[in-house]
C-alpha cells in the first residue's frame, strides 16, 4: 500500500511535493543499504549533501542516545528504542537513504544551534519524502512495525450484486476509524508533532487498527477504504491547502481574502489542533508551532508577536479557555500558568491549555461597532534567539480603548469548574455579560477593556513606574450573549472611559 500510494501521489497531485534531491538537514541519519551490512550513521551535512529523506515523528519529548556533537560521524548505537530501529528498516525497504528525527539531529545542548535548526523547521518538514508517524506506541521502546489488532467491530458483509449467472458480489461496511483512531493516538498529544503534520506533503501513520497515507489530496488506508473529512482533534497535509491559499488559488482570490483564509487557518489550527497538546519543556510552547508560523507568513506578512499576528491583532487578543460543558474531554481542561516567563499575559502561548476563537462571529461585531473598536497604538517583543517565531524574552502593546469595571458574579454551572462566570454592573444589581477568567481565581471587582463593541478582556493593574505608567496584565476575556439584556451592556458601554494603556 505504501509504495503505491507514493507512487500515485507522485505521479498524480499536484498539490503535493514532488520526489527530488533536495539539500539534507544539518545532520541525517544514513541508514547504509538494504541488507543492514552497514551499521546506519549519523551525518552532518558541510552545505553540499543532497538526497532525499524520511522524517520520524518522534513522540517522546527525551533525547535518545548520546548528545550530538559538531564534526563527528557516529555509528548508530544498537542501543536504541524499537521505534527508531523500526524507522531505519522502513527508510531502507523503501529504497531511501536518509532519516531525519528531532531527538537525534538537533543539537540539544547549544541553545543558538538548536534556536537556528528549528528556525528552519518549516522546510525540513516540507522537504521530506514523508514522515513517518508511530501513533500505535505509547513508548518509543514499542516500535511500529507490528501485527495491527484486530478492528473493536468486525468488518460486515453485504451482497452488492448478483448477475443472471448467480456470481455474486459483496462488499465490507466497516467503520470509518481515521478521525478517533488517530485523534486518541500518542503523537497526537504531542505539542511538536502538530506542526508537522500540517506542513509535510505526506504522513503515513502506523495506527493502532492498520496504516494510513495521507497527503494534501486524500487519505489511504490499508483496507482499501477512503479516509473520511478530517474532524475532531486530528489534522493532516491536507490542511496546508488553508494554510497556503496562495499555492492552490483556483477561485482567483485577492491578496485580502487570502489572509483572511490563512489567518483562518491560524487561529484554527491554533485553537483546535495545537493548544490542547502537552510538552515537556516549558519554554518550547512558540517553538513547536514556529514552523507553522513562518508558513502563515507567507500570505499574512505581517510582524508576529508572541504568538498573535499584529495585522489581526485584536481577534487575535479575544481568545478564551474552554468553558462549554458540550465540549470534548480533550477541551476541557483548566489553564496553567507555569511559574518561568513564557509570554506576555495577552498571549494565549503564556499559558498551557486548551483555548478557543470565536472568530467569524467577532469579526462581525467589529463591522457593526467600530465606534467602540480598540486601537493598537503600539507593540513590540524581544526575542530570545535567532528564530523570528520562537522564544520571547519579554513582549507588551500599548493600547486605546474604553476601558470600565464590573463585579465578578457567580458561575454559569456552580458544578461545572470550567464554566463561564457572569459580570455584574458595579452596584451588583444588573446581570452585564458572560466572562471567563484565565485561571482559576475570582477578583470581586474586574477591570473591562473592550476590544470591539461587544467583547473584549479582563485587566488587573501591573507594577508599574514613572516611565510605564497604567500598566496591566491579562486575566481573562469577556462576552455580550443574547442571554443578557443588550440595553444593560450599552448603558454600561456608554459609561466606559476611553484609556490608553500598556499591558505585558
Amino acid at each position: 500500500m505504501v509504495q503505491d500510494s507514493l507512487l500515485d501521489c507522485f505521479s498524480n497531485h499536484k498539490s503535493c511535493s514532488p520526489l527530488e534531491s533536495t539539500l539534507l538537514p544539518s545532520f541525517a541519519i544514513n541508514v547504509g543499504p538494504l541488507d543492514g551490512s552497514r551499521e546506519p550513521l549519523l551525518v552532518e551535512n558541510d552545505g553540499t549533501l543532497l538526497g532525499s529523506y524520511l522524517l520520524l515523528g518522534w513522540s517522546s519529548n527525551t533525547t535518545v542516545g548520546e548528545k550530538l556533537q559538531r564534526g563527528v560521524e557516529k555509528m548508530f548505537s544498537p542501543r536504541q528504542p524499537q521505534t527508531l530501529k523500526d524507522a531505519v528498516i522502513l527508510t531502507r525497504r523503501l529504497g531511501q537513504q536518509y532519516l531525519w528525527v528531532d531527538a537525534l539531529c538537533i543539537l540539544q545542548d547549544d541553545n543558538e544551534a538548536k534556536q537556528e535548526e528549528i528556525s528552519r523547521m518549516s522546510q525540513i518538514y516540507k522537504n521530506s519524502v514523508f514522515t513517518i508517524q508511530a501513533a500505535s506506541s505509547n513508548a518509543v521502546a514499542q516500535g511500529f512495525l507490528h501485527t495491527r489488532k484486530a478492528p473493536s467491530i468486525p468488518p460486515c458483509k453485504l451482497l452488492f450484486s448478483r448477475d443472471t449467472e448467480g456470481h455474486e458480489t459483496y462488499v465490507y461496511a466497516r467503520l470509518p476509524t481515521y478521525t478517533k483512531v488517530v485523534g486518541d493516538a500518542p503523537t497526537n498529544s504531542r505539542a511538536w508533532i502538530f506542526q508537522e503534520s500540517v506542513l509535510a506533503s505526506r504522513v503515513l501513520v502506523y495506527a493502532s487498527d492498520q496504516v494510513y497515507f495521507a497527503c494534501r489530496q486524500s487519505v489511504k488506508r490499508v483496507d482499501g477504504m477512503w479516509g473520511p473529512s478530517y474532524g475532531g482533534p486530528t489534522i493532516s497535509p491536507r490542511h496546508y491547502r488553508n494554510l497556503r491559499p496562495d499555492l492552490f488559488n483556483q477561485g482567483g482570490l485577492s491578496a485580502s481574502e487570502m489572509r483572511e483564509e490563512t489567518l483562518a487557518a491560524w487561529y484554527t489550527g491554533i485553537s483546535l489542533f495545537y493548544t490542547y497538546r502537552s510538552i515537556t519543556d516549558s519554554r518550547d510552547r512558540l517553538p513547536a508551532v514556529s514552523a507553522f508560523a513562518a508558513e502563515a507568513y507567507m500570505v499574512i506578512g505581517a510582524r508576529y508577536l508572541a504568538g498573535i499576528w499584529e495585522v489581526d491583532m485584536i481577534n487575535g487578543l479575544l481568545w478564551r479557555r474552554h468553558t462549554s460543558p458540550q465540549a470534548k474531554a480533550w477541551q476541557r481542561r483548566p489553564l496553567n500558568k507555569p511559574e518561568a516567563y513564557r509570554a506576555p499575559s495577552w498571549s494565549w502561548a503564556a499559558y498551557d491549555g486548551p483555548i478557543s476563537f470565536s472568530l467569524q462571529w467577532q469579526r462581525a461585531i467589529v463591522k457593526e461597532n467600530s465606534a467602540y473598536n480598540a486601537k493598537i497604538l503600539h507593540a513590540a517583543s524581544t526575542l530570545s534567539g535567532s528564530d523570528m517565531y520562537g522564544e520571547v524574552l519579554d513582549a507588551s502593546i500599548i493600547i486605546k480603548g474604553y476601558l470600565g469595571l464590573a463585579v465578578a458574579g457567580a458561575r454559569d454551572c456552580p458544578n461545572n469548574t470550567y464554566s463561564s462566570i457572569m459580570l455584574k454592573t458595579t452596584d451588583a444589581q444588573q446581570p452585564l455579560c458572560r466572562a471567563t477568567l484565565d485561571i482559576d481565581h475570582q477578583p470581586i471587582m474586574l477591570i473591562c477593556l473592550l476590544l470591539n463593541g461587544r467583547a473584549g478582556i479582563l485587566l488587573k493593574v501591573a507594577p508599574s513606574n514613572e516611565e510605564t505608567p497604567d500598566t496591566y496584565t491579562r486575566i481573562g476575556h469577556f462576552t455580550f450573549v443574547s442571554s443578557f439584556k443588550l440595553d444593560v451592556f450599552e448603558d454600561w458601554r456608554t459609561k466606559c472611559e476611553v484609556r490608553t494603556v500598556r499591558l505585558i
